[in-house]
């Protein structure tokens, strides 16, 4: 996420996961409006995102929504990475990525927040 100096002016249109590799994981990204208890009423949106050490991170559809919410989201990956990496695909695409120093960088791209969407690591 872009630096934004409270949660009010910021948003998660640009997301970077940052990934430690050592065992399969997830997480789930919970978001709301940031500036009302709509949230209390069910109005908020969960991601689920999964990485699998078959070198798989998949973003699941949102769920829900709330007022505001992006209908594109933009996302790169950020990998701890010792191992050499011969290419990234993301949805079975050839994705740009860069070393700096002990981490992966990938280009950000772009998906509706209703995709699915799976980067594959191919040491």
């Amino acid at each position: 996420r872009n630096y934004a100096p409270n949660v009010e002016t910021g948003t998660n249109e640009k997301l970077t996961l940052e990934l430690y590799p050592g065992a399969d994981g997830d997480f789930e990204l919970i978001e709301d409006d940031g500036l009302s208890n709509e949230y209390l009423k069910g109005r908020y949106a969960l991601t689920t995102i999964t990485f699998s050490q078959n070198e798989t991170v998949s973003i699941a559809p949102v769920l829900g929504d709330y007022i505001g919410m992006p209908e594109q989201r933009s996302w790169r990956l950020k990998i701890l990475s010792p191992d050499t990496v011969s290419a990234i695909t993301v949805n079975g695409k050839e994705l740009s990525f860069k070393q700096d120093g002990k981490f992966l960088l990938t280009d950000f791209v772009e998906f509706p927040v209703s995709e699915k969407v799976i980067f594959r690591i191919q040491n």
